[in-house]
C-alpha cells in the first residue's frame, strides 16, 4: 500500500471518530446537565450550586457551534435537538431574571423545564441511536 493510500485511510478513520464523537458529545453533555440542573435547584444559592453552575454552564455561542459542526456533518435534526438543549434552561432562567420574577411559583417552571429537557432528551436519544432516522446521521 502506498504512502498516499496510507493517508487516505488515516483521514477516513479520523473523520469517523471525528464524527462519533460530534455525534456522542451532545449527548453526553445532556445527560451530566439536565441531572446537575434538577440537583442545582435543591441546592439554591450555595456554593455547591456555584460548583455545579461552572460545570455544566454551556454558552449560547457554544451551542450555536455545535449546531454548525452538527449541519456541516450533516447530522440530522434530534441530533440538533440534543445540541440546542441546554438553551431551554437558560431562556427559562434569563425570562425569570429580566422579564417577569417568578416568585412563588418558581419550582413549577424549573420542574416542568426540567421535565420538557427530559422528554425531549429521551425523543432525541430514541430518534438518533434507535430508528432509521438515525442511522443517516
Amino acid at each position: 500500500m502506498s504512502n498516499k493510500q496510507q493517508g487516505r485511510i488515516r483521514l477516513i478513520e479520523t473523520l469517523r471518530r471525528i464524527t462519533l464523537a460530534v455525534k456522542l458529545f451532545p449527548f453526553i453533555y445532556d445527560a451530566a446537565f439536565i441531572t446537575f440542573f434538577a440537583l442545582y435547584s435543591f441546592f439554591g444559592k450555595t456554593g455547591m450550586a456555584d460548583i455545579i453552575n461552572y460545570l455544566v454552564f454551556v454558552s449560547p455561542v457554544v451551542v450555536v457551534a455545535h449546531l454548525f459542526y452538527s449541519k456541516i456533518l450533516k447530522m440530522c435534526k434530534w441530533h440538533r435537538v440534543a445540541c440546542s438543549l441546554p438553551i431551554l434552561p437558560q431562556a427559562v432562567d434569563l425570562f425569570d431574571k429580566y422579564m417577569y420574577s417568578f416568585g412563588h411559583y418558581e419550582w413549577i417552571i424549573v420542574a416542568s423545564t426540567i421535565i420538557l429537557s427530559m422528554i425531549l432528551f429521551m425523543i432525541a436519544i430514541y430518534k438518533v441511536f434507535f430508528t432509521d432516522e438515525g442511522r443517516i446521521c
